[in-house]
């Protein structure tokens, strides 16, 4: 017997259920006959389940099969007993027909009454739940035995599906048509059945049965069904093994195998799996295509539903199976991508807001976005994760986009997008990305916690370089540093501290936010309780304003503290931050400490920022190859280190960080740099130190870094990069020990320490100074063309550290301290760069490329032939070497040759520009306007200082008026230098100074208008000429009371800035009284149109005739006190006639509507400016291509000229000739009419007495639209036109043959009628009609000229016109002296109308003929 002690009283049952011997027989021969599972896999399952503690539960329940129990009726088991065991046939039930079927199946072909009664073993387990199973036992029948039953459902599928007679080889029986807990569909119909039935008995017959049976000796079901056992135990196997178990068994593999068997094997696999992948997203196809095969017409709703079915449930059967295999974020990537690939990814679905949006972007980018989107507020973490890794990825291909886009076109401000990308976002996105920030403390320490911040903090950098204005983007990616921001190249390449970003009040809409309370210590907000409606307008509120809802509602300093803190531990817990999380913390606080000063200061003083920051960017790795810094982190570091220096002195003089780093940075100086990355490092280390010196700050590290430079300076070659900002910081070094030394009121608070160090500076540096003296002229001998932009970058160094060597050496003259440059060493080193005249000249070229231009707008192509880099490093060049001259301006040698080269390089560049005159394209990013300007004002300043021939007078002139034009914000100390110059606004050189009051009235706006521009004054005079600075930024710290832009900048002040004089409002100065106030209202207009005569005439202005006209114009609306003045009207007259004779070789429709568009901007000023979200609307009743508002400007300001012309200005030729000016066909019919019915009682008045028939034909010529059209082409006058000349004639009885206005209408009205003669007769009965009302006299005047004109072969507007004024000048040819026949003859009235018009008709006919 055997031993049972310690088994339990379950596993005692189940061995006495074991059966008998022959009973076991049987099984076997059956096991033989229907393969379940292999015997190895057998023993692995009880394993598993033996291997299971007391207590616990397998990860899933198992469904097995098991002998179902067969219900008989009562009568049937009489039957049976009665014939003597004989079986009976018996009709069934369909319920009852499957049952016997399965009873049939599960019988050996004995019958014996002993295997009927056997059951198989059942093991006792919760996990396992008993079904019936349907077994096929493949019982060959007689042909004398009765017909077969109807085979199952779930046989006929898996035949149809394996083509095998065993439906249960390699496993369970499929639940894929009959799952455990499904209903049975009723009221299957009998076609189905019987057409179901037809099918299985035909596949089921002998003859096809037998050959089934053949074919599976050499069927390869056997072999493949044996692959997938082999697999399945493999990824069992691997299963079960550790991480540490499967690297053994690889690297024994490995020792067993060649490393080509095992190339085999790994490509075998790769194909092989591959080939599955293929096989699971076919499979269902076949099976649906082989079932409509076999069915035919047969397959009915309920089999295609059944099929549908199948497909959804293996469809997430194969989700499950990914989704368990999940146990770290990177199996979860696999398991996505492999999902994707099976076409299982599932579209979840989004909120209706999010749905509206999504309308609007249907590619598959955008529902890509909106999904991942909607992860991101998952409860899921993996889902979380999942999304975040999408948007992240989304956005910084959206930002390569951008990016790549903004570098295409120069970094131009036209290329601002922002607007258009709003709609390519979900609304909730900012807000959701936000969220993840909420969580870091929560997550750091949890698997893949890292990962989903720092796929926050990338996502939320991403969105503000998407969504901040292009001035405010901070680039702190190493790989793309110094090539894409003109900001970047501004420091590195024409090595200036000063900061041109424009403030965040000049760039964004004023925004008024709440913020939100504070409800606890951290910066987390937007919880489960927050407001929908809030978070919604906060993503509004960020895609216009990024960096302002996150400094206020969003509170992102508070949340980058916790993220820091989070980053802070997981380093000293051994781990290592990711350089793109820390980049992009870098990169967000610069970008929100460019927004304003006071965020940036806010930054610089929490404690929870920078330390952690300094500390792990700064200090030394051993991990790093250099074993002193790492290279990915250091850099982003610095460069927010610098953004925030050059927004306050106060940020600057923090001792954390700017002090604690000193050490640091002159460890990194002190190393030698091999790679590009390390140079990087070096040069914005720089930079930085840089910026400290020019705020006077860091002085006592002077001598220190001059000792470290020392080798690198010793070595002036083109190659030394790092020696070019080492001269540019010993410059820096030099300008506030001037300042120093011209301060003695202590502006500039600094220790004795420092005021040493600064003194003792230029000993020190007197070694380095020589030796620029003697490298230079080498260095621009030794030039060769490939070389050119280094050895220019190089030079410009060094001429920049030797002017501010002279110049200090200058100011401490009286001093033993400073050692003096001599100017024979000067001298020389400017005599070498004058004898390389081609790379001054190339120089030149560059620099002065936007001179005499009136706009900042691109004007070609060719001028991006020459990168960014190139122009910042060309213009460094001239104003280093010009800074250097000006100490040497009295030097008559060295004045002759400059003055020739530069004026040469004007007048090239004037003629180039000469005729373009563009009023499109992109505008130039403001850091290249800032380099070009100063570049153009030190070439200005030396042109002031030295004697100019009366032929350069002019050029000298137009150059400095240009540039005044082209000023922005920051340039004020420029533009108080230019007006302050009497030599650059003298008409003539023997001419009083007629432009004091002018060149006073501007200086007046820069200085004493507010105290805010006083400041703004203050502040760039301090950044030009190197005074003592509060801020590196272009703009002032004005005071909080002045809230318009306008009271506290007087620049930019446009490029019609001097045409603006004659348009301005004039008023008497109440101070000097009335007659004063009028003097000097008329010596300031005097001034300026004595300088604009001079200018016109020899070097106009790059502007639109139109535009001139236009202001010019405006002289018809001053008081006739000024108007009056006897120089006024004279400059007025020679302007006007030079800018008509101008527009003769223009389009007139061009001159036009440049007048028009002038009109409406300089209206704008003096009304309340518009919303941005107002669009200008085409206004239908005007002119098609007129704009409401435009047509409204030019109606005032006509209706204004018509008065002062009816009330004092008709008795001035200048302002008859402008009112002639709006007669001009180009100007809309609503202007021309409006213009006849104010002046129609006196039109006799627009005739100027005098008038020569030359001015008299060219002002008529410009007022029409051509000669004949079928002559010249020309287009045809619009009849709403024609009706206005005509009724004008009807109602005007004051005029005579020789009046403008009269030749005007006959020239408009003559011209018609004889083109209507030629082309149709509905142009003919127009005419009749437009003429009936008028004049006998008038009437013959249009006939008889339209005849001159059809005989005319050449009719041209010119012989049109003269014709006209051949025929009213000439008395002989009026009507009324005709004889009293031809008067009959050519009698207009109402009752001749029609036999006159036959007569003028047939005439010209006859006329048309000759």
């Amino acid at each position: 017997m055997a031993n049972t002690e310690g088994l339990t009283d379950e596993v005692v049952s189940s061995m006495l259920a074991m059966p008998s011997p022959d009973e076991e027989r049987q099984l076997h021969c059956r096991r033989h006959q229907h393969t379940r599972f292999p015997q190895s896999a057998m023993a692995r399952r009880e394993q598993m389940m033996e291997s299971l503690g007391e207590g616990e539960m397998p990860a899933a329940r198992v469904i097995r099969t098991s002998k179902a129990p067969v219900i008989q009726s009562s009568s049937a088991l009489r039957s049976r007993t009665q014939n003597n065991g004989i079986k009976e046939p018996i009709t069934p039930t369909p319920t009852a027909e499957r049952t016997q079927q399965n009873e049939d199946r599960d019988l050996p072909r004995n019958n014996s009454v002993a295997n009927k009664n056997s059951h198989r073993p059942v093991i006792l387990s919760d996990s396992i739940r008993e079904r019936p199973v349907e077994l096929n036992t493949n019982i060959i029948k007689s042909a004398t035995a009765q017909p077969r039953k109807r085979e199952s459902r779930f046989k006929q599928q898996q035949l149809r599906k394996d083509g095998s007679t065993n439906p249960t080889m390699g496993g369970f029986p499929s639940l894929d048509f009959a799952p455990v807990g499904s209903l049975t569909r009723k009221g299957r119909s009998a076609r189905v059945q019987n057409s179901s039935s037809a099918v299985s008995n035909q596949k089921n017959s002998p003859t096809i049965q037998s050959a089934s049976q053949h074919s599976t000796k050499i069927n390869p079901s056997t072999t493949s069904q044996t692959t997938i056992d082999v697999g399945t135990t493999t990824e069992s196997m691997l299963a079960n093994m550790s991480i540490e178990e499967i690297r053994d068994g690889v690297e024994e593999v490995k020792s067993i195998l060649s490393a080509e068997s095992i190339a085999f094997l790994r490509e075998r696999g790769k194909q092989k799996q591959q080939e599955k992948v293929i096989k699971q997203k076919e499979a269902p196809v076949r099976e649906i295509i082989a079932i409509q095969n076999e069915a035919g017409p047969s397959l009915t709703k309920e089999m295609e539903l059944e099929l549908e079915e199948k497909k959804i449930r293996e469809g997430k059967e194969k989700v499950a199976e990914l989704l368990s295999n999940i146990r770290t974020p990177e199996d979860m990537d696999h398991a996505y991508n492999e999902a994707i690939e099976l076409g299982l990814a599932p579209s979840l679905p989004t909120s209706s807001l999010e749905a509206t949006v999504g309308v609007h972007s249907t590619d598959e980018r955008n529902s890509k976005l909106y999904t991942a989107t909607s992860l991101l507020r998952s409860t899921s973490f993996r889902q979380r994760l999942l999304g975040a890794r999408s948007v992240c990825n989304i956005l910084e291909e959206d930002v390569k986009t951008i990016l790549d886009k903004r570098q295409r076109n120069y970094f131009s401000i036209s290329s601002d997008d922002r607007i258009p990308l709003q709609k390519a976002y979900p609304p909730l996105l900012p807000v959701a990305i936000r969220c993840i920030l909420d969580e870091s403390l929560a997550i750091a320490h949890t698997s893949g916690g890292m990962t989903l911040l720092s796929q926050g903090l990338r996502s939320i950098h991403c969105l503000m370089k998407l969504f901040v204005h292009p001035y405010h983007l901070v680039d702190v990616n190493p790989s793309t540093i110094g090539v894409r921001d003109p900001f970047e190249l501004y420091a590195t390449c024409f090595m200036s501290e000063i900061s041109h970003v424009p403030t965040g009040a000049e760039l964004y809409p004023p925004t008024k936010i709440t913020p939100i309370e504070k409800s606890g210590t951290n910066g987390s907000c937007y919880r489960a309780d927050s407001s929908a409606a809030s978070a919604e307008s906060d993503s509004k509120v960020f895609y216009s304003d990024p960096s302002w809802i996150l400094l206020s509602r969003m509170r992102i300093l508070p949340c980058l503290s916790d993220v820091i803190t989070s980053l802070s531990k997981h380093v000293s817990s051994g781990g290592r931050v990711q350089v793109s999380a820390l980049q992009s913390v870098c990169g967000i606080l610069a970008m929100l400490a460019v927004r304003s000063p006071g965020a940036a200061l806010a930054i610089a003083n929490h404690k929870g920022l920078l330390p952690f920051l300094s500390m792990y960017c700064l200090s030394p790795r051993s991990d790093e190859i250099c074993a002193l810094f790492g290279t990915q982190n250091v850099l982003p570091f610095l460069i927010l280190l610098c953004t925030l220096a050059r927004q306050s002195k106060d940020v600057a003089r923090l001792e954390m960080p700017f002090d604690t780093i000193m050490p640091h940075l002159q460890g990194i100086l002190c190393f030698q740099a091999e790679k590009e990355d390390e140079l990087q490092i070096q040069m914005w280390s720089l930079v930085l130190v840089r910026i400290l010196v020019r705020y006077g700050l860091a002085t006592e590290h002077v001598q220190f870094l001059i000792s470290i430079a020392a080798p690198y300076v010793a070595v002036q070659k083109p190659q030394n990069k790092i020696c070019v900002h080492f001269l540019s910081l010993f410059a820096c070094i030099c300008d506030p020990s001037n300042v120093i030394q011209r301060q003695n009121d202590g502006q500039l608070s600094s220790t004795s320490e420092q005021d040493n160090s600064l003194s003792m500076s230029a000993v020190w540096l007197s070694s380095s100074v020589k030796s620029c003296t003697t490298m230079l002229p080498a260095l621009l001998r030794d030039c060769r063309s490939d070389d050119t932009v280094s050895v220019l970058e190089m030079a410009s160094s060094q001429l920049r550290f030797l002017a501010s060597f002279t110049n200090a050496a200058k100011q401490s003259v009286a001093t033993t301290l400073v050692p003096i440059l001599s100017q024979e060493s000067c001298r020389s080193v400017i005599d070498s760069v004058l004898g390389q005249s081609d790379l001054l000249k190339y120089s030149l070229e560059i620099s002065l490329g936007w001179s005499y231009r009136a706009s900042w707008l691109e004007m070609d192509v060719k001028s991006r032939t020459i990168c960014l880099e190139q122009e910042a490093i060309a213009c460094a060049y001239v104003i280093s070497f010009m800074d250097l001259v000006m100490h040497f301006a009295t030097d008559d040698m060295i004045a002759q040759k400059l003055r020739g080269v530069v004026l040469r390089a004007l007048s090239d560049v004037r003629s180039k520009h000469e005729k373009h005159v563009h009023t499109g394209g992109n505008s130039v990013h403001v850091a290249r306007q800032s380099w070009f300007i100063e570049a153009e004002y030190s070439v200005l300043k030396y042109l002031s200082n030295i004697e100019a021939k009366e032929n350069d007078r002019s050029l000298i002139s137009a150059f400095a008026v240009s540039l005044v034009g082209r000023l922005n914000v920051g340039h004020e100390a420029i533009a108080y230098f230019v007006f302050g110059q009497k030599a650059l606004f003298m008409a003539t050189c023997n001419q009083d100074d007629c432009t004091y009051l002018f060149r006073s009235l501007f200086l007046g706006e820069l200085s004493l208008t507010s105290k805010d521009r006083k400041a703004q004054l203050e502040q760039s005079d301090k950044l030009f000429n190197k005074g003592p600075l509060n801020s590196l930024r272009c703009t002032a710290d004005f005071s909080a009371a002045t809230s318009t832009r306008g009271d506290r900048f007087f620049l930019p002040v446009g490029t019609t800035w001097l045409w603006n004089v004659l348009s301005s409002t004039i008023t008497p100065d109440e101070a000097y009284g009335e007659d004063r106030g009028v003097k000097n209202a008329t010596d300031i207009v005097v001034g300026a149109l004595s300088l604009l005569v001079q200018l016109e005439t020899s070097c106009p202005l790059q502007i639109n005739e139109g535009t001139k006209l236009y202001h010019l114009c405006n002289v018809c609306l001053l008081p006739e006190e000024i108007l009056r003045d006897d120089v006024i009207m004279v400059h007025v007259n020679l302007l006007f006639n030079q800018l008509q004779f101008n527009c003769k070789e223009l389009n007139d429709s061009m001159v036009v509507r440049d007048f028009i568009r002038e009109c409406f901007q300089h209206s704008r000023l003096s009304r309340v400016k518009k919303s941005d979200e107002d669009e200008p609307t085409v206004s239908l009743a005007a002119e098609p291509l007129l704009l409401d508002d435009e047509a409204r400007a030019l109606d005032d300001f006509v209706g204004d000229i018509c008065e002062s012309f009816i009330e004092y200005g008709g008795q001035y030729v200048v302002c008859t000739r402008f009112m002639r000016f709006f007669l001009w066909h180009d100007f809309p019919v609503k202007i021309t009419k409006f213009v006849l019915e104010k002046l129609q009682p006196i039109l006799n008045v627009l005739s100027v007495e005098g008038e020569s028939t030359v001015s008299l034909q060219f002002s008529l010529a410009q007022s029409i639209n051509g000669g004949l059209p079928s002559r010249d082409s020309s287009p045809r006058d619009s009849s709403a036109r024609l009706d206005v000349f005509a009724a004008t004639l009807k109602k005007t009885n004051k005029l005579i043959r020789t009046d403008y206005f009269y030749m005007l209408a006959i020239s408009y009205l003559s011209r018609n009628l004889a083109s209507s003669l030629q082309r149709c007769e509905c142009g003919l009965e127009a005419m009749k009609n437009r003429l009936a009302g008028v004049t006998s006299a008038t009437f013959y005047d249009v006939v008889l000229t339209s005849k001159q004109l059809l005989c005319d072969n050449v009719c041209t507007k010119e012989s049109l016109v003269g014709c006209v004024i051949d025929r009213c000048q000439d008395d002989s040819a009026d009507l009324q002296r005709q004889d009293t026949e031809t008067q009959q003859f050519w009698h207009w009235s109402q009752s001749d109308e029609t036999v006159t018009w036959k007569r003028a008709v047939d005439f010209l006919e006859a006329s048309k003929g000759d």
